[in-house]
């Protein structure tokens, strides 16, 4: 992984980092994907991982 790569990653956790600093133990990304609730089909998903994940 490039300097650049590593520093791009580390940017995207700001937030999740500075709940858990505050003593937050549960940050929860969420996405959807679809046209919308009155479109048509639409899919969601939550995943809430530990401050220091082992992948």
């Amino acid at each position: 992984m490039t300097d650049d790569e590593r520093k791009r990653l580390e940017a995207l956790a700001h937030y999740e980092r500075a709940l858990w600093k505050t003593g937050v133990a549960h940050v929860a990304g969420m996405d959807e994907a679809g046209r919308g609730p009155l479109a048509g089909p639409v899919v969601s998903a939550c995943v809430v991982m530990p401050e220091r994940p082992l992948v």
